[in-house]
């Protein structure tokens, strides 16, 4: 159903969660979280190498970050 959003759009609405949103805001939301997950992966890419260094036993992690990679980059934004 068709309305306007505090942003100014009119524009239908979705359901993410229990929230109703407008669909421009949820693009901007999903643009910005989808750039954290990628921020966080980067953290933890720069912290498994501190932990190599430190000569931590890291093997389980490349898998893991690879995996994670992969399913980040599925993702589709909107």
């Amino acid at each position: 159903m068709p309305g306007k959003c505090e942003c100014g759009e009119v524009t239908d609405w979705i359901e993410v969660g229990s929230t109703w949103i407008c669909r421009k805001c949820s693009s901007k939301e999903i643009k910005k979280t989808m750039a954290d997950l990628r921020d966080a992966f980067e953290k933890i890419k720069g912290a498994e190498r501190s932990l190599a260094s430190l000569k931590v036993d890291t093997r389980a992690l490349p898998i893991l970050l690879d995996s994670l990679n992969k399913e980040i980059k599925k993702i589709k934004a909107a």
